[in-house]
This record gives C-alpha cells, sequence and structure tokens, in this order.
C-alpha cells in the first residue's frame, strides 16, 4: 500500500511539472493575450534611406485615434537611436497655436499640415501615426514625412486586433521595434551635405619654401623674323640726301 501511494505521489508531481511548463510556455509564445497582430503589409519601406540617413531631428504629434499610449511609446523607442525628438509639450503647443484639430482633417489635409507644422519647429521630419478602425480589426500606420518637401520618405502598416480588456505595452512595444527597425538602422547614420553660398575659389599655387629655386612658368617660343640690311650704296645714298625745310622750324 506504502509503495503504491509513493508511485501515486510520484505521478502527482510529474503532472504538476508538465503543466507549470505548459503555462510558462504559453504565458511566453503571447497565447493567452489579449492583443495579436498581422504581418507588415510594405515588404519595401524604406523609399529614400538617403533621406532617412539625413534625418537627425524629428516631431511626433498625437497619433491619430490614438487611445492606447502609441504616441508615446513610439517616442520612447525612437529617443534609443542617433536622433533628436522635439518635446512632446511643444509639438503639442505647435499644434495648438495652428488652430486645426488634427482629428478633423483628412489623410492627405493632416500630412501637409503636419509637415508645415515640423518646419515651424525646425524639425528634419514629423512622424505621422493613424490608428484605423475597421470591422473586425484595427490597422496602425506610420509615415515618416520630410519637412522640406512633404514627401514621404518611409512608412508601413500592421493589422492588430485586442480581444478584451487594455492592451499590454510590452506587446505594443515588440510591434513599434519591429515596424520601426529600418528606421532606427539607419536614421541619423550621416551627415547633411552642406552647400555653400560662396563661389568655388580659383586654385593658388604655393608659394616655394625658403631655399627653393622658384617655379618660373615656361612660355612658347617666338618665331624668328629674318631682318636683312640694306645694301651699302642705298645706305650711303639716305644719308646725302638733303633734309627737306619744312623740317626745320624757325627760331
Amino acid at each position: 500500500m506504502k509503495r503504491y501511494l509513493y508511485k501515486y505521489k510520484c505521478r502527482m508531481y510529474i503532472v504538476i511539472a508538465c503543466l507549470f511548463a505548459l503555462l510558462s510556455a504559453c504565458a511566453s509564445t503571447n497565447i493567452f493575450s489579449n492583443f495579436s497582430s498581422g504581418e507588415l503589409k510594405n515588404s519595401l519601406p524604406l523609399f529614400d534611406k538617403d533621406k532617412i540617413e539625413e534625418t537627425h531631428s524629428v516631431s511626433i504629434p498625437q497619433f491619430f485615434n490614438d487611445n492606447n499610449n502609441w504616441t508615446s511609446l513610439t517616442q520612447e523607442i525612437l529617443s534609443s537611436a542617433k536622433l533628436s525628438i522635439i518635446p512632446y509639450e511643444k509639438t503639442a503647443n505647435a499644434v495648438k497655436a495652428g488652430k486645426k484639430d488634427l482629428h478633423l482633417l483628412s489623410p492627405e489635409e493632416r500630412a501637409d499640415h503636419l509637415t508645415a507644422l515640423a518646419r515651424s519647429l525646425h524639425a528634419d521630419a514629423v512622424l505621422n501615426g493613424l490608428i484605423l478602425n475597421k470591422d473586425s480589426h484595427n490597422e496602425l500606420v506610420l509615415q515618416l514625412l520630410s519637412s522640406k518637401d512633404s514627401r514621404v520618405i518611409w512608412w508601413q502598416s500592421v493589422d492588430f486586433s485586442v480581444k478584451h480588456g487594455a492592451v499590454v505595452q510590452n506587446d505594443q512595444k515588440t510591434l513599434l521595434i519591429k515596424m520601426l527597425s529600418p528606421v532606427l538602422q539607419y536614421i541619423g547614420q550621416k551627415e547633411k551635405p552642406l552647400v555653400s553660398p560662396f563661389k568655388q575659389q580659383p586654385k593658388i599655387d604655393a608659394l616655394p619654401k625658403i631655399g627653393e629655386q622658384p617655379v618660373v612658368p615656361k612660355t612658347e617660343p617666338q618665331p624668328k623674323i629674318d631682318i636683312k640690311p640694306k645694301p651699302k650704296k642705298e645706305l650711303e645714298k639716305d644719308l646725302e640726301s638733303p633734309v627737306p625745310d619744312d623740317d626745320f622750324s624757325p627760331m
């Protein structure tokens, strides 16, 4: 009887250990998470790699229809890159000064307004975030717009859904890092090309050092001109010829 109880306890311990391992695995793979996302939609997320590398400052206004702190989490992730983030309070004040409600603007109007906002803040680019509500899921859209010409230099989007309750921020961060990975890799990696307002000066040859002979520029040889002397008789005739009176001035 004791031997049977001993075997029963051993089996129970094994079953409990297996259940614990299974629950841990489910938790690590987010099987019980209320948040799920699909594959990234844009397979070629980089439109202008050079522009992204030359971007050193970004403004991040409040995302459209943001109810789960997507804006602040994105700002936190981008702060880890070689990048200067315009303070959110400064961006929010600039939005208020613009006297336009971003939630009432169409996607095209919002992009134009945000690039003008970035120029006023002296930012190289602005991140336009949109959370679009669909029938059975939501879509997160991120666009990086150049403040110089309002051109989209990067964008990415993904579908996600929330089953119930609040979204876990770790799930949001994982998705955002996956979406922003190309930007984090290249942004701010090189300086902007400087355009000098002055014309290029002509090159001046260096002066010779002490003890060195100055370099005399070579000149092309001039053609020789042969001058034949007059014969002796013609020369004597010129000397004996009288000088006209008109050449003498009166005293």
